[in-house]
C-alpha cells in the first residue's frame, strides 16, 4: 500500500463498562494490534480520540478509536488527512467494526458501500461526505435467534464467544498485514470465506 499514513479506525463506544461488549469489536481488534506492534495509545484532539502510531509491514500506521460514542464516530475524523484518488475514494483509511450479519468469528472486507445499518459507518459517511473507504467487518453474530439487538450488541461477549474471537483476533491481525502488503483485493480473496 503506497501512501504516507494508513489510518486505522477501530469502532466502540467508550468507557470501562463496553470493553468486552461485541458493539466494541472495532475496539478490541485495535487494542490487538497495538500490543503485537508495541504502540502506545494515548488521547489527542482535545481528548475525542485515542491514537498510536505503529509500522506494519513498513507501512506507517496511526491506529484511531474514537471517544465518541458510537452514533459520532465520525466527527473526529474530519481533522485528519486522508488521501484521494481522482475518483474521489479515500485511499489510506480502514475502518474496523462489528457486523450483526456475520456469524460471530468471521472476517469480511469491503471497499466502499453503504452503512449497512451500523451508526458508527452511519457518521463517518455523513462527516466525511463519501462511502468510499475501506473496511473490515468483524461477525459477531450467534447461531441462534437473537430477541432483542440492542441489548445484544451492547451486552457482554460470553467466555466462549471469547474463545472464538482469541482467535479471530489472530487472523484479523494476519489479514490486516496482507491487506496492506498485497492490497485489499488480496485480503479479500485470502480471508471473506473465513470463519474461525
Amino acid at each position: 500500500m503506497a501512501c504516507k499514513e494508513l489510518y486505522i479506525v477501530g469502532l466502540g463506544n467508550p468507557g470501562p463498562e463496553y470493553i468486552f461488549t461485541r458493539h466494541n469489536a472495532g475496539f478490541i481488534i485495535l487494542d490487538f494490534l497495538e500490543r503485537e506492534y508495541f504502540g502506545k495509545f494515548k488521547y489527542g484532539f482535545s481528548r475525542s480520540l485515542r491514537k498510536t502510531s505503529i509500522s506494519i509491514e513498513g507501512q506507517s500506521v496511526t491506529l484511531i478509536k474514537p471517544q465518541t460514542f458510537m452514533n459520532r464516530s465520525g466527527t473526529v475524523l474530519k481533522n485528519l488527512n486522508f488521501e484521494k484518488n481522482e475518483a474521489g475514494e479515500i485511499t489510506n483509511l480502514l475502518v474496523v467494526f462489528d457486523d450483526l450479519h456475520l456469524p460471530l468469528g468471521s472476517l469480511r472486507y469491503r471497499e466502499q458501500g453503504s452503512a449497512g445499518g451500523h451508526n458508527g459507518v452511519k457518521s463517518i459517511i455523513s462527516n466525511l461526505g463519501t462511502n468510499c473507504f475501506d473496511r473490515l467487518r468483524i461477525g459477531i453474530c450467534p447461531d441462534k435467534p437473537i430477541n432483542n439487538v440492542h441489548n445484544f450488541v451492547l451486552g457482554n461477549f460470553t467466555k466462549n464467544e471469547l474463545n472464538i474471537l482469541s482467535d479471530t483476533l489472530i487472523t484479523a491481525c494476519e489479514s490486516i498485514g496482507v491487506y496492506i502488503k498485497d492490497g485489499i483485493s488480496t485480503a479479500m480473496n485470502l480471508f471473506n470465506s473465513k470463519a474461525q
